[in-house]
């Protein structure tokens, strides 16, 4: 009776009672959980009843009244055919014991067998596919589709009040957390180490700080923003792991938007970024709690193709000869350079010794060589030029946009220091 009571009720308490009784909620985890257990006490009780007609002795006994009952609801909604036909002996003790009169009378009569098992809720079930890839793999979704970019944040909302590992389960199978990853990660692997970040003219430019795993802050940022899209353009400065508990989901939700819209979403890299900081401040935990440790070098791969920098640039109003004028200035034409300004470099897609992205190109934006960096390009009147990393904001100057300056050190004497006095010195009188 305590193997019945231990194992077969929570069986029929989070399987089947949240169909019978709405009010209760479904948990996937302890569903999983009951499965487990029944099927361990339905070969038990296989391997007993061989030889045996009653659970105890030559009669029934109250184990068997709690196994009948027990069983019948089990018979009713969760096994199947198959299932049924895997332990006969239990069927037998089953059949014997429903169809004395006594019991009979207290199940309500005949005992219809089920057909087709209970399973999860619909809504819990939506997840199964999760995305619409683009032929070439590239694109989670349409970029038309918000309605799938809302359906997909409200999967891993639901998925973070609840236990971390249903995350995998059913908000996000792994291998679509994998295949997300990765397109991430080629999307970012074409960006430049210091990408242009266009503010739209009838549009603008949101620069999100330091999210460290706040996956609802993220939530609710949106829902007062809006969607990316080509007028509403997100910079999203680093350190998105860590601290919180749904890094996880944060990294997820961030690739999936720049997948799905990469001109509208821009990541760049925290120095939460790297191995040591996931190590140390919880996001390797975290992710080998829901996806397994194995799955945090592709997280880490994704990381390294991070941008560092976004230069945010505003278009000017009234360009010198015109739009024709504006548009060659825009593509980085001839132009003045900027004074000591050093050009950035990245390794390219190849990894260890690819060729640096942005290197060998002109000076002066020759027609002979690719446009000049966003940070080399000469000001047009009117323009302006933010760049955005994970430090901070910096504006741009008249004489040049951006200068990568080590700030001079002021002294730090709070207190002046006294001077040594000489040994064996006589005091002074």
């Amino acid at each position: 009776m305590s193997v019945v009571a231990s194992d077969l009720v929570p069986a029929v308490g989070a399987m089947v009672s949240p169909h019978l009784y709405p009010a209760l909620k479904y948990e996937a985890g302890a569903a999983a959980k009951a499965r487990v257990g029944m099927d361990k006490v339905l070969v038990t009780l296989e391997r007993v009843l061989v030889s045996q007609t009653y659970l105890v002795g030559e009669r029934v006994t109250l184990a068997d009244i709690w196994a009948v009952v027990v069983l019948s609801i089990l018979m009713e909604h969760i096994l199947d055919a198959p299932a049924r036909a895997a332990m006969p002996s239990v069927m037998r003790y089953f059949t014997t014991l429903a169809a004395q009169p006594a019991f009979a009378k207290a199940l309500g009569g005949e005992v219809k067998l089920c057909e087709t098992p209970l399973g999860p809720p619909p809504d819990e079930l939506e997840c199964a596919t999760p995305f619409k890839w683009s032929p070439d793999g590239s694109c989670p979704a349409p970029p038309t589709d918000d309605a799938w970019a809302r359906a997909f944040l409200r999967r891993l909302r639901a998925a973070s009040h609840r236990e971390p590992e249903l995350l995998a389960l059913y908000a996000l199978r792994k291998p679509d957390m994998t295949r997300l990853v990765g397109a991430a990660r080629d999307a970012l692997s074409r960006c430049p180490n210091v990408v242009e970040v266009r503010v739209p003219p009838a549009g603008r430019v949101r620069v999100v700080g330091d999210l460290h795993g706040h996956f609802h802050d993220l939530l609710h940022l949106l829902a007062v923003g809006g969607l990316p899209s080509e007028e509403n353009v997100y910079v999203f400065a680093g350190d998105y792991v860590d601290r919180g508990n749904w890094g996880v989901e944060v990294v997820l939700a961030l690739f999936a938007l720049k997948a799905w819209r990469p001109a509208a979403v821009h990541l760049l890299r925290g120095n939460h970024e790297t191995s040591g900081c996931v190590e140390r401040y919880g996001f390797a935990t975290e992710v080998a709690r829901k996806y397994g440790a194995k799955s945090l070098g592709g997280f880490l791969s994704a990381f390294r193709e991070l941008p560092i920098a976004a230069a945010v640039v505003t278009a000017p109003a009234v360009a010198p000869g015109g739009a024709a004028a504006a548009a060659a200035a825009a593509r980085g034409g001839r132009g003045g350079r900027t004074r000591g300004v050093a050009c950035p470099s990245r390794r390219g897609a190849g990894g260890r010794g690819g060729a640096r992205r942005g290197a060998g190109a002109p000076a002066d934006g020759g027609a002979g060589g690719p446009p000049l960096p966003v940070w080399e390009r000469p000001l047009v009147p009117g323009e302006r030029r933010v760049l955005a990393l994970h430090g901070g904001i910096w504006r741009d100057r008249p004489s040049a946009i951006f200068h990568f300056r080590p700030r001079p050190t002021p002294p730090c004497h709070l207190v002046a220091p006294r001077p040594s006095a000489a040994p064996n010195a006589p005091p002074a009188s």
